[in-house]
Formats: structure tokens, C-alpha cells, sequence
């Protein structure tokens, strides 16, 4: 799996620190779980389209729908686009051994 995109959703109530990000195959759990690494993960497996919440110790928040092919993060304020291509970078890297 491939990440294909990144884009700001503007309109948010956090404003500039929420971000979508887009893949070419859909996460399912275990790539969730990988995913999540050490953060807290959420995971609600009983509604009808299962969705998961993993909050890092950094303040960043990654929130999904299980097989869809995109997610948001959210990144705490403060962050700067430093934080924001580790992320990226590091979604690329998980994605890629999926």
C-alpha cells in the first residue's frame, strides 16, 4: 500500500492541524494496529463501519473507518511542519509494508 495524498480539511474547528490523509488500499486492523505502535488505540469493532482512535504521546490523534483508504490526524497545536513530514513520512514507511 501506497500513501497517494495529504490534504489540509479546512473548516475544522482545530483549523490548520487536521489533515487527511489518503493511501491506495483500504486499513484493515492489523495495519491499524501497526499503525497505532505505542499510542493508545480505541477500536470500536461493533459499529457498522468499525472505528478506531489512536492517540499518541506526542498530543497527536489519528482517527479512521476500518477498510476505508484515509484517515485524519489531527496534530496538537504548536506543531509545526517538522512534526507534520515525520508523520508523513512515517505513514509512508508503515504503509509501504502493508
Amino acid at each position: 500500500m501506497k500513501l497517494t495524498g495529504v490534504e489540509k480539511v479546512e473548516n475544522c474547528i482545530a483549523g490548520d492541524f487536521v489533515y487527511r490523509y489518503f493511501f491506495d488500499g483500504p486499513w484493515k486492523k492489523k495495519g491499524i494496529q501497526i499503525m497505532a505502535g505505542t499510542g493508545n488505540i480505541k477500536y470500536y469493532a461493533d459499529f457498522p463501519r468499525p472505528l478506531y482512535e489512536v492517540r499518541f504521546s506526542d498530543g497527536t490523534i489519528l482517527k479512521g473507518v476500518e477498510s476505508e483508504r484515509e484517515f485524519r490526524v489531527i496534530f496538537k497545536r504548536g506543531s509545526g511542519d517538522l512534526e507534520r513530514e515525520a508523520f508523513q513520512k512515517r505513514c509512508g514507511e508503515i504503509a509501504g509494508t502493508i
